[in-house]
């Protein structure tokens, strides 16, 4: 839209490609005693980073014993630590930092649910990279993400900011086994179509066009 609304490209010569993502081969039982929360990205404001911790500590002290929020990323770490801190969480949150990608693929596979309630965003792969991992989302409609998420159908949608609805969201995640599991298999099944060989495939569709124009 910007492309063509402000720059003026005529949209018959624009193909958008949506953020091509890797689908793990095995899909693990995730760990539910504790169930695994996570974040991923950096760790800040426009991240929704902040909102995240201040609704974990909104939630019962009987559901956070029953889940672990694992916060990664690099950004403002020194605050998220003292927020959790002063909120008296520290049992039931790890900020982890940064982290290594075969690290991060771990958490990916082990995790339940992922929050990102960003406050801008393009098509986070954060995001992608945990459906393809059958994680149930939590995030907010800003950028692309609602191209890829339906709310309450392969995810949960909430405004940026709104503490309330993410620590609801969180409470009905955690105790509610079933709808959790058909959020993660609908999320996994609506990347399908994002894999690199179907991205590979049609990147070079696009390439042969262009060159058969020209």
């Amino acid at each position: 839209d910007f492309y063509v609304n402000e720059v003026g490209i005529d949209s018959r010569k624009i193909s958008v490609m949506p953020n091509p993502i890797k689908m793990p081969k095995v899909n693990p039982k995730k760990k539910i005693d504790p169930i695994m929360v996570l974040f991923s990205g950096r760790i800040g404001e426009r991240k929704g980073t902040f909102d995240l911790i201040s609704a974990w500590s909104r939630m019962s002290s009987e559901m956070r014993k029953n889940a672990i929020l694992n916060i990664t990323g690099d950004g403002n770490i020194s605050k998220a630590t003292r927020m959790i801190e002063n909120l008296g969480i520290s049992e039931s949150v790890k900020i982890l930092g940064w982290i290594s990608d075969d690290e991060l693929e771990s958490l990916f596979s082990q995790s339940s649910i992922y929050v990102l309630t960003s406050r801008n965003e393009g098509l986070p792969m954060g995001l992608l990279e945990a459906m393809s991992h059958s994680c149930a989302v939590i995030t907010s409609p800003v950028g692309g993400i609602p191209e890829v998420i339906e709310n309450k159908q392969n995810g949960v949608l909430v405004q940026p900011g709104d503490i309330g609805r993410i620590t609801e969201s969180l409470e009905f995640l955690i105790s509610d086994n079933i709808s959790r599991e058909a959020l993660s298999y609908n999320a996994r099944k609506s990347v399908d179509p994002l894999e690199i060989s179907t991205y590979n495939n049609k990147l070079h569709g696009l390439w042969r066009k262009i060159l058969s124009q020209e």
